[in-house]
């Protein structure tokens, strides 16, 4: 395989977890709406169905950040960049030959 599809997979693979981080980042400065918590933002769907500003729970934040550090780890540990081999050695053929 041509060495630019290595780069290029491991280009867009590191983009796409830096984009994670810019995402939340940004989501987190967008600041409260001019809505008090608990209060209805004025959105109404199927008559009965309506948005209210309430703040996601903070664990789901601290799980969003757990899941791109796990992502990162996983792609240091084993081959997800591109045409790097991973720390551990791990292949898809020597998992193979093992068994076989």
């Amino acid at each position: 395989m041509p060495a630019f599809w290595h780069w290029y997979v491991a280009a867009g693979t590191i983009l796409f977890v830096v984009w994670c981080i810019w995402l939340i980042q940004w989501a987190g400065k967008q600041g409260p709406q001019n809505v008090a918590d608990n209060e209805v933002v004025g959105h109404v769907w199927d008559g009965d169905l309506k948005e209210w500003n309430n703040p996601a729970p903070r664990w789901w934040l601290y799980l969003y950040f757990l899941t791109i550090a796990w992502a990162v780890g996983f792609m240091i540990a084993y081959p997800g960049l591109g045409g790097f081999k991973g720390l551990l050695g791990w292949s898809q053929h020597g998992q193979y030959e093992e068994e076989m």
